[in-house]
């Protein structure tokens, strides 16, 4: 009917038309998508032959100096007649596989983009896809190579996946947060000489073969919110996870374990001011655990103080020093009752290098972990039962002792201690690539190294802001300070501090150094190479001479002669010849040095020149009086009230209703209490001042987050 009425009927189903298939028209973008296909040969099979079977063609047909049949030599080898005959006359060199377009850069080229891409992704820095196509339409307009779209001014998408395909080694990566603190704090040269440290302290306690004595502490915070990672779901629909609350509540947990794999009962700070006993009774049998209450769920000096005497009285008495590791943080690092406690019961407290807990940690690198994993496990379990309603604190600790019943084993605990290297001491354990991102922090020494060198508490300039950073050692020939007369033994490094000048040289002039290629800084427990006093502490290698000094040699030994001038320092990551670096900005930290926190002068918490740090610190200090200068303006006309300064900017506590303005401490993570706390001029975090490391006269504070 529709024929007769010369209606045309289309339908977009297959239909069947006298016997056969009829296929639907196709769209234009169908076509289009068609026709993208066959031109970039998708689908095809091309390329079946091997480049080994090719060049045994080719190498046959010259040893027969070319008698021999192509088509029998293709057929012989399963190559195809074409490919093999161009490969003979010379329009296509090698014997690879050569099908279609060149790269619009050549191998050298793509070779430094690949460097630069690599060195910055090293640097915590990762370029992304737009910046790379970016960096290659530029590299492309400055050599004058064409190929990419003079109108977006980019190059293209499939230049990119073309380029991956490649250069195999690089690839489209998701991103890991690192902070820029914990970048700095993973600084080769600071780790090496903690571990250095360790070592010598591990020798003289006479513990090096004892596991059960390498302890580690750390807290962590549960939240009662539950949320998986991963569920199967119903395609093309959302799915969702019901939680009692947007955010759950934080229980701060203190877990300790040896070496050895046995644990201290943990001690767990829960939000509150009264403790009841029917929240015990939820507890099953065989798991021991001490509960406290505090105003905010967090740790300080008091609570962890009951935790130092539960760990004291577990320890065994066999009349060996015991060693135990913790971060930084203000209740273990300025708590003088903590660290007299454990020097009377022969413990030996060392603290770990600043934002260097994500490597270093034996809890946080495997305990932590496990018990995390298992607690909300066994929280979604609970919550499916009780159908998302919020935990009671019975029910809190009856989900943590499942969860600490199957994390606390001591597989988790030794593997910690191996993996941190810790147990058995093994400083190769960290990974070099945990190293790379402290570049960016790191500086150059200026090549010369005659001039006065600043003393320990005077800044080092940059001397070249806008070259890349490097990270090495200092690899010094020759060097001599007041204390060191004569030239050290070559056997071993030894360890030199730099004065302001050397007052004893020769009066014929100077002492010449000569510098290896690779320069870094080593200096006492800073963050990173960057911080103050960089060149206060320095590794000595003495392997040449040092001309003009104040010391006899013997006749036996020849002269070397100094190098006429000192030879430039090249950094190995950044290429003298990579046109790529021209088009990024390869990035450098500018060193600030107000409102810095004094450090602490020893790693060890335990050894007296800690003690009487701690002890200064806390002492109050008496505040000198402004001289009265109202006898210099006599005869003058008096002016007007004088601007004050502005007072410091402080938290002393919270009040009711100010819910939503709760701050948080950058270093502990603590909500904004009853203590005092100092703001970052730069960041507007707020911090404890016991954290921070600053005390009531502080002005103008900078957290190490900004510095």
């Amino acid at each position: 009917m529709a024929r007769i009425l010369g209606k045309k009927v289309r339908s977009s189903q297959t239909k069947q038309n006298h016997g056969r298939t009829v296929k639907p028209m196709k769209t234009v973008k169908q076509k289009r998508l068609d026709t993208r296909d066959k031109r970039h040969n998708r689908n095809q099979k091309i390329n079946k032959w091997t480049p080994e079977n090719m060049q045994g063609a080719v190498d046959e047909y010259h040893a027969n100096n070319g008698k021999v049949s192509v088509r029998q030599l293709a057929r012989a080898w399963n190559v195809p007649r074409s490919t093999l005959m161009m490969r003979i006359e010379g329009k296509v060199e090698g014997t690879s596989h050569m099908s279609g377009r060149k790269p619009l850069f050549d191998a050298d080229a793509e070779d430094q983009l690949v460097s630069v891409i690599k060195d910055l992704s090293q640097r915590g820095f990762p370029l992304g896809m737009k910046e790379v196509r970016l960096i290659a339409y530029s590299y492309a307009s400055e050599k004058g190579i064409k190929g990419f779209s003079a109108k977006k001014k980019t190059a293209g998408y499939e230049w990119l996946y073309s380029f991956l395909r490649r250069n195999s080694d690089i690839g489209i990566r998701t991103p890991e947060p690192l902070s820029i603190a914990r970048a700095m704090g993973m600084n080769e040269p600071v780790v090496k000489k903690w571990f250095s440290d360790l070592e010598t302290s591990i020798d003289q306690l006479g513990i090096r073969c004892m596991p059960n004595h390498f302890w580690n502490v750390d807290e962590t915070g549960l939240q009662d919110y539950f949320v998986p990672q991963k569920v199967i779901g119903e395609v093309g629909k959302p799915c969702y996870q019901a939680t009692a609350s947007e955010k759950g509540e934080t229980t701060t947990i203190i877990a300790a374990f040896n070496a050895m794999g046995n644990y201290v009962k943990p001690l767990v700070i829960m939000r509150g001011k009264r403790l009841k006993a029917e929240w015990l009774e939820a507890i099953p049998d065989g798991m021991t655990l001490t509960l406290r209450m505090s105003d905010n769920g967090w740790v300080n000096k008091d609570l962890f103080m009951t935790w130092a005497e539960m760990f004291v009285a577990s320890l065994p008495k066999d009349g060996k020093p015991h060693l135990l590791f913790l971060d930084g943080h203000g209740s273990h690092v300025y708590n003088l009752d903590f660290i007299e406690l454990m020097r009377k019961n022969n413990v030996q407290v060392w603290c770990l290098p600043a934002h260097t807990t994500h490597c270093l940690q034996p809890a946080d690198k495997t305990f932590f972990r496990s018990l995390k994993h298992h607690w909300n496990e066994e929280g979604l379990k609970l919550a499916r039962i009780s159908a998302g309603a919020k935990l009671t604190r019975s029910e809190f600790l009856r989900v943590f002792a499942a969860a600490w019943k199957q994390s606390s084993t001591t597989e988790n605990a030794m593997s910690g201690f191996c993996s941190t290297g810790l147990f058995p001491l093994n400083p190769d354990k960290i990974n070099r690539n945990a190293f790379l991102p402290s570049q960016t922090t790191e500086r150059q020494l200026p090549c010369q190294l005659t001039e006065p060198r600043p003393t320990e508490h005077q800044q080092v300039p940059d001397t070249n802001e806008h070259q890349p950073a490097i990270a090495a050692d200092l690899q010094l020939d020759a060097y001599v300070t007041p204390d060191h007369q004569q030239e050290p033994d070559a056997s071993e490094p030894q360890l030199v501090t730099a004065s302001e000048t050397d007052n004893q040289q020769c009066a014929a002039g100077p002492v010449e150094l000569h510098l290896d290629i690779s320069v870094s800084v080593d200096h006492q427990l800073g963050a990173a190479a960057e911080d103050e006093n960089l060149s206060s502490v320095t590794t000595v290698q003495p392997t040449a001479c040092v001309s003009g000094m104040n010391h006899a040699q013997s006749d036996s030994e020849e002269a070397v002669p100094p190098p006429t001038q000192c030879p430039e320092v090249v950094p190995d990551e950044v290429p003298s010849h990579n046109d790529f670096y021209n088009f990024v900005t390869v990035p450098q930290r500018v060193n600030r040095t107000s409102g810095r926190r004094k450090k602490m002068p020893t790693y060890h918490l335990t050894s007296a020149e800690h003690i009487d740090f701690v002890t200064q610190r806390q002492q109050p200090k008496i505040m000198s009086k402004v001289p009265n200068k109202s006898a210099d303006t006599c005869g003058k006309r008096k002016r007007g009230p004088t601007k004050q300064k502005p007072k410091k900017v402080m938290k002393n506590s919270t009040q009711p209703g100010d819910d939503e303005d709760l701050e948080t401490c950058l270093y502990c993570s603590e909500v904004y209490g009853s203590t005092k706390w100092v703001k970052c001029q730069e960041c507007s975090k707020w911090a404890h001042f016991e954290c921070a490391g600053v005390d009531d006269n502080v002005y103008n504070f900078v957290c190490d987050l900004c510095t």
